[in-house]
């Protein structure tokens, strides 16, 4: 009951699924008219805290189900409906912000990556982590018969070395401030293994009995400092160059200038993903229009949404309002909108912020005033691409394209050598261009030269076998996180690889640094046209390094 009258008063003595008072005399003598639910469902969030909790009424809780309160309100038919909720949850100022964001949580659950989040973001908390991987490992070697023992080091305890050290960990700067923890971890388990020796002085561990009079003389912070501290001072100037200066201002280049490159001892290893088995697109469906002759998709943004409003404002800032359909479908209701989004622009969301202050919702324009409440506007985002056309399951014609699943999810990209203009090209493969048959993953011959030819590496009607007459040459293959080197300009570069990317322009990649997760700018495009030398580095699981410029080419996957 302690929970529910806290929530109750956190509420406003409100149940947010129905917008119902809830009167404080059934909450105490018929709580079983109530119940306590987990907003984002136990089996997905995990999340058993009071940020993930709210008191409804029991039938509002039955109806919800295993569901978001935004994905139930969404498909409720009455007045207080999804969008009363998101302004009720909006005007809160008792809910702290860790319960809007789960009230607000609008991803749909259902979906496998979603739920993937949930259960890494979970894995990531380091006591539940640390437990799971200490068992596991506990389990490896007593399954061999190994007499090792394994143990788990406090986060605290290697956090407060780091402080201490002032070996500060900037996560984005580079991967080796894990290889700079392992080291941590393994001094201050020799640490604190001393600090055990010292308190022994103090201490019989055996007897669990104290040997001194003064028995907080074993927990001196002296002590602790001698022990532990000293044993990682040690090593201290190894793990500052351990860790290096990677690359920060020639990010666009993608090499290191010389006063930048990481004079550390930490190699990189990443896991090279040649998973044939993942899905062919986002798996999210658009619908689409023909604008000017050129197929584009179309978008909504719900003008409640403040994520959504924050794309709508860029679009006005980029000077883009004539691809909202509105603009030419209805120009009264959109000239409407602009007023009112001109008028509100300095509220986080200028639609709700109206909708407040004059207690009227957002509606069409009519002449009475009267139209239809506008819930979101549809935007033509950009021109299709690479997509799976399911228009036929929607009752249009086959290839219409009316109907779109968008983004085919690149694979690999196979570079070849032009032996007769002396020059790279570099080809995307895409998950779907693969076929399983008899257990493998194979990719499809006729799906793989009409890339060929689309490329214009082959003439329409040649064959895989008629490249070597062409005066092409296989090189190699390259897949996400694969350490690509090439020559350009005069400088040698080694990035990771990420993907063939811009189809409309010939040899284009992205790439990633090899000693960190992402560079300072957004993406980092390189064209491979003028490049030379261009090779395949090899790591195994140490770091050590092979590079090799030509391997066989293969239809199957490994």
């Amino acid at each position: 009951m302690e929970l529910q009258l806290k929530l109750w008063v956190e509420q406003e003595e409100k149940c947010p699924y129905s917008g119902k008072h809830i009167n404080i005399n059934d909450l105490l003598y018929h709580h079983d008219m109530f119940e306590v639910d987990h907003i984002i469902p136990l089996s997905i969030s995990y999340d058993d805290g009071r940020n993930n909790k709210v008191l409804v009424y029991r039938d509002e809780n039955q109806s919800k189900r295993n569901n978001t309160p935004m994905a139930y309100l969404a498909n409720v038919n009455r007045n207080y409906d999804v969008h009363e909720f998101m302004d009720y949850v909006l005007k809160n100022k008792k809910f702290p912000p860790k319960k809007k964001s789960n009230l607000l949580y609008g991803e749909d659950i259902t979906k496998i990556d979603v739920v993937k989040g949930f259960i890494n973001r979970n894995l990531n908390d380091t006591r539940y982590a640390s437990r799971s991987i200490l068992n596991a490992i506990q389990l490896y070697f007593s399954s061999r018969d190994c007499n090792t023992t394994v143990r788990v080091i406090n986060g605290m305890v290697t956090h407060q070395l780091r402080n201490r050290l002032k070996l500060e960990k900037d996560r984005d700067k580079s991967y080796s401030h894990h290889a700079i923890d392992a080291a941590i971890i393994c001094y201050t388990q020799l640490g604190l293994l001393k600090f055990k020796d010292i308190q022994s002085r103090f201490i019989d561990f055996d007897n669990e009995v104290y040997k001194e009079a003064d028995i907080q003389s074993c927990y001196d912070e002296k002590y602790y400092d001698e022990a532990l501290f000293s044993q990682v001072l040690k090593i201290r100037n190894n793990l500052k160059n351990a860790e290096g200066d990677p690359q920060t201002t020639v990010v666009s280049r993608g090499i290191y200038a010389e006063s930048e490159k990481n004079n550390g001892i930490v190699k990189y290893h990443h896991r090279v993903d040649k998973k044939a088995n993942r899905g062919l697109s986002n798996a999210t469906i658009y619908g689409t229009r023909n604008i000017n002759n050129k197929i584009y998709k179309i978008v909504s943004y719900d003008i409640r949404d403040n994520k959504d409003v924050d794309s709508i404002r860029k679009i006005i800032a980029g000077g883009k309002q004539e691809y909202f359909l509105m603009y030419k479908n209805d120009p009264k209701t959109f000239e409407m909108l602009m007023s009112i989004y001109e008028q509100f622009n300095d509220e986080k969301n200028p639609f709700v912020a109206y909708e407040q202050e004059t207690g009227e919702k957002i509606r069409k324009y009519s002449k009475k005033h009267n139209g239809p409440v506008i819930k979101k506007i549809k935007y033509a985002d950009s021109e299709v691409g690479s997509c799976i056309d399911i228009s036929a399951n929607y009752g249009y014609n086959k290839d219409d394209k009316k109907v779109i699943m968008d983004t085919l999810k690149p694979y690999r990209a196979d570079l070849y050598y032009d032996t007769r203009n002396n020059n790279y090209r570099i080809i995307g493969v895409k998950y779907a261009d693969f076929k399983f048959v008899k257990g493998r993953y194979i990719l499809d011959e006729a799906s793989y030269e009409d890339i060929l030819v689309k490329e214009e590496i082959l003439k329409p009607g040649m064959k895989i076998t008629d490249l070597e007459s062409e005066g092409y040459e296989f090189r190699l293959s390259f897949y996400e996180n694969d350490i690509i080197q090439y020559e350009k300009d005069g400088d040698i570069y080694k990035e990771r690889f990420l993907s063939r990317t811009m189809p409309k322009k010939k040899n284009y990649i992205e790439t990633k640094p090899v000693v960190a997760a992402k560079y300072l700018k957004p993406r980092n495009l390189i064209g491979l046209t003028k490049a030379g030398n261009i090779g395949k580095i090899y790591t195994d699981i140490l770091g050590n390094e092979k590079i090799v410029y030509k391997e066989k080419f293969k239809l199957s996957i490994d």
